[in-house]
């Protein structure tokens, strides 16, 4: 996760009238809105890369969502708000949208600095990952070129010595 180029961060939380609904309609929630930031930043839904993960709240219990979108053409404070008021106007809850930050790896901003932790921390279904199938090709494409990389460094072609092969 951490070779995705990452462009934003968004923590959704959820209204009291949809914390007992079901997860059909708060995934289907979740994916409006990834759908209507494809479309602000005009990106087609299938090149948008995400992760959302889902969890209960440490203090209240409540299910919220966080979210790592890349893909996008541009990253400004205007869009940043855009995303944020979108969530906002179509649930009716709070979001944060940040600019990713690029010094911290993907993973340890989707599982919130520590796998330990959060697993100690809640073992639920709520707590549940998802990955586009965009980002994971990405993904599988980019561990492909490092492997590749490293078969070649290591197979002493580059230094003009006769290769394994």
């Amino acid at each position: 996760m951490a070779l995705v180029k990452w462009d934003l961060f968004s923590t959704l939380t959820l209204p009291d009238r949809l914390t007992g609904a079901g997860e059909g309609r708060l995934g289907a929630c979740v994916f409006a809105w990834l759908r209507r930031v494809a479309s602000f930043q005009g990106v087609h839904f299938r090149r948008l890369l995400w992760c959302v993960r889902s969890e209960l709240g440490e203090n209240t219990r409540r299910l919220h969502f966080h979210c790592l979108v890349g893909g996008l053409a541009s990253v400004t404070v205007r869009s940043r708000m855009q995303a944020k008021n979108c969530w906002e106007n179509l649930v009716g809850a709070m979001a944060r949208v940040t600019a990713f930050d690029t010094s911290l790896p993907g993973v340890g901003y989707v599982l919130k600095g520590g796998v330990a932790y959060e697993s100690a921390k809640f073992a639920t279904t709520a707590d549940r990952v998802t990955i586009s199938n965009s980002a994971q090709k990405v993904l599988a494409s980019l561990i492909r070129r490092s492997r590749d990389a490293s078969d070649f460094r290591h197979s002493g072609e580059h230094l003009g010595e006769p290769g394994a092969m």
